[in-house]
């Protein structure tokens, strides 16, 4: 079996801790494996790979993802990236490199979050040394932002190195309380790179998140699937689930979060007018594009 080792930043600055830290002390005589989980910082601020080791079992690509995918077994410390119901549709080795299809599920990530649950299964597979690096997709589909790039534990960046992360700056518009308006916050993000679809992005993931100001309102209070499935000649789209598209109704000012969302993703150079599609077409009865509005 392999060591992880990782050493370098190459897509996103994600700490990793390293050969189990925060576990139990090996055992010198009993083999361990290491499975990569999510996990945060003691104040909840930093989102981590962390992993977890546990005894040594049959290391075949099979069992390693079955275990990965079941979740960890310390839930105090670590928590599954994966959606619920993720599961191992096939595989394929070639020269080392894992084809993985995932299940309809795996394609509900996006972001920091897709990124994370990727790294989470390169670190763990990869240790097997048949593995060098892992090219994804989900339901038979490619997954956004890395379009078929076999994806090595290389890529990560380990606890104790430096690199300077991309920081952000953007307004995020959220509905006021007891208005018809919205209010701005001027936020600094960690993106993953320079690509407008990375800062689009990172931008909703705020928005979704929340205002810090107690006098904004979320725009969003569902459990559904909404991320940026694209920006292209300046058109940032949308994609939302039926969960998603329930809340906006049910809310009393519905215009409200739409523009939100695209005054925020507008203040993106790169970015015009924003498209919202739900299985792949535009809602009914919405503009084909939304340009931004600020009064009300």
């Amino acid at each position: 079996m392999k060591h992880a080792v990782v050493i370098s930043l190459m897509l996103l600055l994600i700490p990793i801790c390293i050969g189990g830290c925060a576990n139990a002390t090996r055992s010198e005589s009993e083999p361990q494996y290491d499975f990569y989980y999510h996990s945060v910082s003691a104040d909840g601020s930093e989102a981590t790979l962390r992993a977890e080791s546990v005894p040594n079992q049959t290391e075949t690509i099979d069992a390693v993802l079955q275990q990965l995918l079941s979740g960890p077994q310390d839930i105090t410390l670590y928590e599954s990236p994966f959606p619920k119901g993720t599961e191992v549709q096939g595989w394929s080795l070639q020269n080392g490199c894992l084809s993985l299809d995932l299940s309809e599920q795996f394609s509900g990530l996006s972001g920091i979050k897709l990124i994370e649950a990727e790294y989470s299964i390169v670190l763990t597979i990869t240790q097997l040394d048949k593995v060098d690096s892992v090219i994804f997709t989900a339901d038979g589909q490619p997954l956004p932002g890395i379009e078929g790039q076999p994806l090595q534990a290389s890529d990560v960046l380990s606890s104790g190195e430096s690199q300077d992360p991309l920081i952000l700056q953007c307004d995020l518009y959220f509905p006021v309380k007891g208005e018809l308006a919205l209010g701005v916050e001027k936020r600094q993000l960690q993106c993953a790179d320079e690509s407008v679809l990375s800062k689009a992005t990172t931008v909703l993931q705020a928005l979704i998140k929340g205002p810090d100001d107690s006098g904004l309102k979320p725009i969003l209070n569902i459990a559904g699937q909404i991320s940026v499935e694209s920006v292209e000649n300046g058109i940032c789209v949308v994609s939302m689930d039926h969960s998603t598209l329930d809340s906006v109704y049910a809310s009393e000012t519905p215009e409200l979060i739409i523009y939100s969302i695209v005054d925020s993703l507008t203040e993106l150079d790169g970015i015009h007018a924003v498209s919202f599609c739900i299985d792949g077409d535009t809602v009914a009865d919405w503009d084909e594009e939304f340009v931004p509005v600020y009064e009300f």
